[in-house]
C-alpha cells in the first residue's frame, strides 16, 4: 500500500488551501470598491414641515401636488385629492435619502442609467417657490433593490441603495 496520496489528490488539496486562504483574506480585509462612495444625505437641510409644493415629470406626464393646510390637492391637468400618508411617506425617503456610489460623472453615460428625457424628475418647493429639493430617478440598480439618482445640475450619478422607482410613481397614475 502506497503511504503518499496521488499527485492528483495532493493538487486539489492545495487548490482548496490557497480558495480557502483567499476567502479568508478578503472577508478580514473587506472588499474594496472601484467607485466613490458617498454615505451622506441627498438633502440634508430638508425640512418637510416647509415643503408646499411637489412638481413630479416624467417622460409625457407632468404632476403637481400643493399642500392646502394638512392635505395635498393636485393642480394642473390631474386634479382631486392625494394621499397625505403616500406623499408624507415618499416625502421621508427623499428626506431620508443617502446617495452611495459615484457611478459616473460623463454625460454620455447618463443614459445607461436611465437619467435621460424619460426619467422621473421631481421638484420639491417651500415657501415662497424655493426650491428644497432637485432628483432625476433612472433606473433600477444591479440588486433590483437600488437606484440611479442624479440631483439637480450636478453632473454625478449615483447608485443610491433604495428602491426609488416605486415612492412616487403612484401619483402620476
Amino acid at each position: 500500500m502506497n503511504k503518499f496520496r496521488s499527485p492528483s489528490a495532493n493538487l486539489i488539496l492545495i487548490g482548496l488551501l490557497l480558495i480557502s486562504g483567499i476567502l479568508i483574506l478578503s472577508y478580514k480585509y473587506g472588499y474594496k470598491r472601484l467607485t466613490d462612495t458617498v454615505n451622506i444625505r441627498a438633502f440634508p437641510t430638508l425640512d418637510l414641515s416647509r415643503i408646499r409644493k411637489i412638481e413630479l415629470v416624467s417622460e409625457n406626464r407632468k404632476v403637481t401636488v400643493q399642500k392646502n393646510d394638512q392635505s395635498w390637492d393636485f393642480t394642473g391637468e390631474k386634479t382631486g385629492s392625494a394621499s397625505a400618508d403616500y406623499i408624507n411617506q415618499s416625502l421621508e425617503s427623499i428626506k431620508n435619502l443617502v446617495l452611495g456610489d459615484v457611478v459616473s460623472e460623463k454625460e454620455e453615460r447618463f443614459i445607461d442609467y436611465g437619467i435621460d428625457g424619460k426619467s422621473l424628475t421631481i421638484k420639491i418647493y417651500g415657501d415662497n417657490s424655493n426650491l428644497f429639493a432637485d432628483l432625476t430617478i433612472g433606473k433600477y440598480g444591479p440588486d433590483w433593490e437600488s437606484t440611479y439618482i442624479k440631483r439637480g445640475i450636478e453632473k454625478k450619478i449615483y447608485l443610491t441603495p433604495f428602491n426609488l422607482q416605486t415612492s412616487f410613481t403612484e401619483l402620476l397614475k
